[in-house]
């Protein structure tokens, strides 16, 4: 954050400064680390500029941090943790299904 801070001038126009933020971003998702990865499809949702590739990987993103989330509340309680992951890769799964079949509906 720093170096982005220090590359920023009082003279830059938004457009120039959207362009250092997104080089910012871009040059931290090279090191494929998953929070880089994070903050630069987070960025890119605020600014309204997420492709639908991105779009796909940052939902993705987000419903396993909520699914972590989840099984933090039970701490050590590991037979607790399995049952609710269980059930939620179980509604995972149906939710494919019904899109699945949605889709298969509408093509008719």
């Amino acid at each position: 954050m720093n170096k982005l801070i220090g590359s920023l001038s009082p003279i830059m126009n938004t457009k120039e400064i959207d362009l250092l933020l997104q080089s910012h971003y871009e040059n931290q998702s090279q090191t494929l680390t998953n929070l880089a990865q994070s903050n630069l499809l987070k960025y890119n949702e605020i600014t309204n500029i997420l492709t639908s590739q991105e779009k796909e990987q940052w939902q993705q993103i987000k419903s396993t941090f909520i699914k972590n989330t989840k099984l933090k509340v039970f701490g050590k309680e590991q037979s607790m943790q399995q049952l609710v992951k269980t059930l939620s890769d179980f509604g995972d799964h149906l939710q494919g299904i019904q899109e699945t079949l949605k889709t298969a509906i509408t093509r008719k």
